[in-house]
């Protein structure tokens, strides 16, 4: 045994070592592609973090970090300083900026790789950054979790701490190679950092040319817009709806206002009061229309437009003819989003998102079975372009339902086992999985199996419950079907309705337990009486 404990010392202290030096591999690599941004402002200067692109000068940073700036330089690893000649491209809503900085035409720099794929959860990250006061830091850690939202795209929680002077930095896997660009935390919370997935950088295509102080001039963006920006991204709703309100009171014409009235809405929804939702929603529809009237250029306010008609729908469950308008507003919102800017991916994962939510309900909307059908289809070709681009679990969940629905069962499982491959910490793919191995393919041990992991997965108490009240139904059928074990099945799905039960407190599992109870009394009368 001892010397077992001295083989195991061994191994973890070469681990230690490795690990200490692949870091030190990497850092000596990518330190001289790394460089601190600083920002000239009206009230004095701004810092950020940046990191080169290309070796001829091309460089990326927040957003955030050049935005109301006069002029802006960049100081290498090395001292030496670079003013930025001109902004390639940016977008405020991903909160990223492309530059060039001014140099001589034999000037060559270090420059990252981008990863196009997003990474998986639980890998090791390295940040390299400027924070104020404390230049070339770095900062290790891992993924905690990947998101989606309709702001910034593709974001990665990562627990690698993000503090003031940070912005813009990269955060890279363990070969050096670009994964994210730190953007904003939480501060009231421990370790929620986060950062703009990388592949968002291969949507700046354009060539805008623009000196630093004309980047994101826009007169409509005032100091209400841009506060309310700030609050939207740390999740001060009600200060950033506070914000627009007085904006729009002081212009009701400021189309950039009323459409990020309704992005804040639509992006609070999940905090807002049940009884409060709908009439939201209808205040969200009105402005995001009004937004589209006084401006019909703007791809992403026909994408706004979109998204709030689509949370209408699933609010009113998508009912009748009332449904059917709903539905195709928010279908015809996501394709003129299109048609203004084809590179606008989130306008296909908003039209399939309406097709499969309007398409799940079908007997509550106006569909035929050939109309439900051709939707669903449509939505899994969208999804599957979605996929092969953006990967996340809600395009998995969704392209799993509808393969359900189609009753193509064999590709549903071959999409939960994609879904587990992207993130195998993703306890609904697990959970899907589970369902229709015990349900549609009749293999009852083998969805346990994966039911169990979603458990062991799962923090959440509501979805817990669910995985704990779909098991009890596998073991209610299981009791049917196997009536020499009915009394071990009974109390095995009993016991998962309780534990839903002291979960949530939702009584609907304490009467499905009875009504279990109830069914096995009948069925023992039943079988008596033969």
């Amino acid at each position: 045994m001892k010397k077992i404990n001295i083989l195991l010392l061994v191994i973890i202290c070469s681990l230690h070592s490795y690990s200490q030096n692949q870091v030190q591999r990497v850092l000596s690599e990518i330190k001289d592609a790394v460089f601190t941004v600083y920002a000239d402002l009206d009230n004095g200067i701004s810092q950020g973090s940046g990191f080169f692109i290309s070796t001829d000068g091309v460089g990326i940073t927040n957003y955030h970090v050049l935005d109301d700036a006069n002029s802006a330089y960049i100081l290498t690893s090395d001292g030496k300083k670079y003013n930025i000649s001109n902004i390639v491209d940016y977008d405020a809503n991903m909160d990223l900026v492309k530059f060039k900085i001014k140099t001589n035409s034999d000037a060559k720099f270090k420059a990252l790789k981008i990863q196009r794929e997003l990474p998986q959860q639980g890998s090791s990250i390295l940040s390299l950054s400027t924070p104020i006061g404390f230049e070339a830091t770095l900062s290790t850690g891992i993924i905690s979790a990947l998101r989606n939202d309709d702001t910034h795209g593709a974001i990665i929680q990562i627990t690698a701490p993000i503090s003031h002077g940070s912005s813009g930095s990269p955060v890279m896997d363990m070969t050096g190679t670009v994964i994210g660009v730190a953007t904003f935390g939480f501060e009231q919370g421990q370790s929620l950092n986060f950062a703009v997935a990388a592949n968002n950088i291969y949507k700046m295509q354009r060539s805008l040319n623009l000196l630093v102080s004309e980047m994101g001039r826009d007169p409509l963006e005032t100091t209400n817009v841009k506060d309310a920006r700030k609050y939207l991204q740390i999740g001060e709703y009600p200060k950033a709806l506070a914000s627009l309100h007085t904006e729009i009171a002081l212009n009701p014409k400021n189309h950039l206002a009323l459409n990020s009235y309704s992005e804040c809405i639509y992006t609070s929804i999940p905090y807002i009061k049940h009884e409060s939702v709908l009439p939201m929603i209808k205040k969200a529809i009105s402005c995001s229309l009004q937004a589209c009237s006084l401006d019909s250029t703007c791809s992403e306010y026909f994408y706004q437009r979109g998204l709030v008609f689509t949370a209408l729908g699933m609010e009113n469950k998508w009912i009748g003819t009332e449904g059917k308008y709903t539905f195709l507003n928010a279908m015809d919102a996501f394709s003129k989003s299109f048609k203004l800017d084809t590179t606008n991916i989130s306008a296909i994962y908003g039209m399939a998102k309406t097709l499969c939510e309007a398409s799940f309900i079908s007997s509550k909307i106006d569909f035929t079975q050939e109309e439900k059908k051709a939707n669903l289809l449509f939505a899994i070709d969208l999804l599957s372009k979605f996929e092969r681009t953006i990967p996340s679990e809600s395009c998995y969940a969704y392209l799993i339902r509808a393969y359900v629905n189609l009753r193509e069962i064999g590709k549903a499982v071959i999409c939960c086992d994609r879904a587990i491959a992207f993130n195998p910490n993703w306890y609904r793919g697990y959970f899907y999985r589970g369902d229709i191995k015990i349900f549609e393919m009749d293999m009852f041990n083998d969805g346990l199996l994966d039911l169990e992991r979603a458990l062991t997965l799962c923090n959440v108490p509501t979805d817990k419950a669910d995985i704990y009240a779909l098991r009890a139904t596998a073991y209610e059928q299981k009791m049917f079907k196997d009536r020499t074990n009915m009394s071990h099945y009974l109390l095995k799905a009993m016991e998962d309705y309780q534990k839903a039960f002291e979960l949530t407190n939702n009584p609907q599992y304490l009467k499905m337990k009875d009504e279990l109870v109830n069914k096995f009394n009948n069925a023992k009368v039943s079988k008596n009486n033969l």
